[in-house]
């Protein structure tokens, strides 16, 4: 590429702020704020927490710019393209302030070039330079963002402090959604940018969008004007085997996953099952094949049945089990009218069921991640969850998890934590806003309930469960417990009481692993920091 063409990124400065603008160049770097001046990110492969300032300091010598850090006016600024890596010092005497925006140092070199200010084909040609998701998701990078597990992303509201999840893959529908930080968006939607908020959102391509112009739609400020969409890209589903996209034969993988759910499979074709439910799992990240596959009569109660180990006469394997509720929680996440039709098959009543008798602590899991997909955000699910003693039910299994289940103590820890994070989503009013007064009381006398219940179980005892990840103990109860007391605390203030001896706990805990200087027990200071700072002594 020409160094003129290279002059879309100092054009890109005219569009948006200088540091956002700068800082977009590493957008799929995680960090949040730990407070007004001081931001913290985490090593995806150590799991080391570092926190800096928000405000770069520049000195004379380049020094690498971290996530998310503000970067003042007049700097100079050195990019790696082949590591995406950022340094910047003060300005030299000897540079230019009215040719360089911003050096672009090709991979493996030491060379800086000079550009100047080209043409305003800026986004097209940003997509020339990275993946089509990554120059969409680079345009908001200055939202704050952190993966709360694979498949989920979550942010925390500036002025009030209030976590909000959502999942790690942009759900598209025909109508326009407002994409949240950090969000992965699947090539080929059309996709809006309003310049004067930064704010984007994106639908599913329709019929009379051109395919042959533009990379990505700008909504000039306080116009509603649609530009055309490009794209020479595929989405993610679109690259799977056409075997897979053609609509009878999706019909046709449905199909026999009903067959089976109403006994028309003989056991002997489980591996043919498996591998049909493992293709259904990927079509079910596409809304519009999502939406074909539920309304396949029977669909729901067939993915129930293949579900419930009392199913008789003989109930599927694990794995088969585990499928086929990754399937369920897959098709409706996020999608009232799809949850809706679920929730109308009796699919709360029927996931209590399969959940009570469970016996495979790996296999509870999927099925409460069919169940969460299913209550969040839709209030006639919750109102039935809760009608059913739903909370009572998930506290059951999370309290004998050790004892209960088979799979080991690595897969029962997992259970055990895939309970608290249920809980911490549908014990935060963000969440289910609509639900009558009877739930509400519930919730509120539940979180009680669950926030003295999480405090105690860290001041007796929570077993370290550690599988090596970099040979350090990773508290992988402790600090999810410590996060979803610091929720409990912000979301019921009047309620949410921790016991006493909780805080001389905790500083305790604090003394102790200062004295400890295994890196890997960073998360669980800060975990306790954090609590400590904006939760302990909220009327407590």
């Amino acid at each position: 590429m020409r160094i003129c063409s290279l002059g879309i990124l100092v054009a890109l400065f005219q569009l948006v702020p200088h540091s956002q603008a700068l800082d977009s160049l590493n957008a799929d770097e995680k960090y949040w704020p730990k407070d007004d001046n001081t931001l913290c990110t985490t090593d995806s492969k150590t799991g080391i927490r570092t926190c800096y300032p928000r405000i770069f300091n520049a000195t004379n010598e380049f020094q690498l710019i971290m996530p998310g850090q503000e970067i003042p006016r007049g700097l100079h600024v050195q990019l790696d393209m082949g590591t995406g890596q950022r340094q910047a010092r003060l300005m030299a005497a000897d540079d230019s302030v009215d040719e360089q925006a911003l050096a672009i140092t090709p991979a493996g070199s030491n060379v800086i070039e000079r550009m100047r200010i080209c043409s305003l084909g800026i986004l097209v040609a940003l997509f020339q330079l990275v993946p089509h998701s990554q120059a969409l998701d680079s345009l908001n990078a200055d939202e704050k963002y952190w993966p709360k597990d694979d498949n989920t992303l979550c942010t925390t509201d500036s002025k009030t402090g209030i976590r909000t999840c959502y999942p790690r893959i942009f759900n598209a529908t025909n109508k326009f959604q407002l994409i949240m930080p950090g969000q992965e968006i699947p090539r080929g939607l059309h996709v809006q940018l309003d310049m004067g908020t930064g704010q984007r959102q994106a639908r599913l391509m329709a019929a009379d969008d051109s395919v042959d112009e533009q990379a990505l739609a700008i909504t000039p400020v306080g116009s509603n004007v649609i530009e055309r969409v490009d794209s020479d890209y595929r989405s993610q589903q679109e690259m799977l085997e056409n075997n897979l996209l053609d609509t009878s034969n999706t019909h046709k993988l449905m199909g026999f996953v009903i067959n089976a759910g109403n006994g028309l499979v003989d056991h002997t074709m489980r591996a043919q099952l498996d591998r049909e439910l493992e293709d259904l799992k990927e079509l079910a990240y596409d809304t519009q094949k999502a939406e074909r596959l539920i309304h396949e009569p029977g669909a729901v109660s067939a993915l129930l049945r293949l579900s419930d180990p009392t199913h008789k006469p003989l109930p599927w394997p694990a794995y088969t089990r585990q499928l086929s509720s990754i399937v369920l929680g897959t098709l409706v996440q996020n999608n009232p009218a799809l949850q809706g039709i679920a929730y109308r098959s009796g699919a709360i009543y029927s996931l209590i069921h399969i959940l009570k008798h469970e016996y495979d602590a790996r296999t509870a899991s999927k099925h409460i991640f069919a169940l969460s997909a299913l209550i969040r955000g839709y209030a006639p699910a919750l109102e039935q969850f809760v009608d059913l003693d739903g909370f009572h039910l998930m506290h059951d299994i999370d309290s004998h998890t050790s004892t209960a289940y088979s799979g080991g103590e690595v897969e029962c820890a997992r259970l055990d934590l895939r309970v608290v994070r249920l809980f911490e989503d549908l014990l935060n009013p963000e969440f289910n806003p609509n639900v009558n007064q009877n739930t509400k009381f519930q919730i509120v006398q539940f979180a009680a309930f669950w926030c003295n219940t999480l405090a105690r179980r860290l001041i007796n005892n929570t077993d370290e469960i550690s599988e090596g990840h970099g040979g350090f103990i990773t508290y992988e109860r402790r600090v999810p417990y410590l996060d979803s007391l610091q929720m409990l605390k912000l979301t019921h203030r009047d309620t949410c009481k921790l016991p006493d001896g909780f805080e001389a706990w905790a500083q305790a805990e604090l003394s102790r692993i200062s004295d400890n200087k295994d890196e890997g027990n960073e998360d669980y200071r800060q975990a306790l920091i954090d609590l400590d700072a904006q939760a302990l002594t909220v009327n407590n």
